[in-house]
């Protein structure tokens, strides 16, 4: 299990309350940008890391539930769509989770295709 160091999580509860690194620096001046960075690093891979495991703990294996969408698989989305292909087919040719096709096919207006 990856956990957070005792100054990532101080620097973050300190970032959480407001404070920004120039006043985060001027406070505690033990700390250095790089310490803030790597803070913010952690909490990113932590956040990952959380990502895969509730995904995986859902029985969604398809990690690319997270993933930005690119112009060419809305593209694709549009097309199938307009050729009537089941939303389960579309979820295999894009690799993603036929509840992620359904969520962007509202997000993109595309619901009367």
């Amino acid at each position: 299990m990856i956990q957070l160091s005792e100054q990532s999580r101080f620097i973050l509860k300190c970032l959480a309350e407001g404070q920004t690194i120039g006043e985060i620096l001027q406070h505690q001046p033990q700390f250095t940008v790089s310490d803030i960075a790597k803070a913010a690093e952690d909490a990113l891979r932590l956040d990952n890391f959380h990502r895969e495991t509730s995904s995986k703990k859902t029985g969604d294996t398809n990690l690319r539930t997270y993933e930005v969408w690119t112009k060419d698989e809305d593209s694709t989305l549009h097309m199938m769509l307009s050729n009537n292909v089941a939303v389960q087919d579309i979820a295999k040719k894009l690799e993603r989770h036929p509840m992620i096709i359904r969520r962007r096919i509202r997000q993109l207006k595309l619901d009367d295709l």
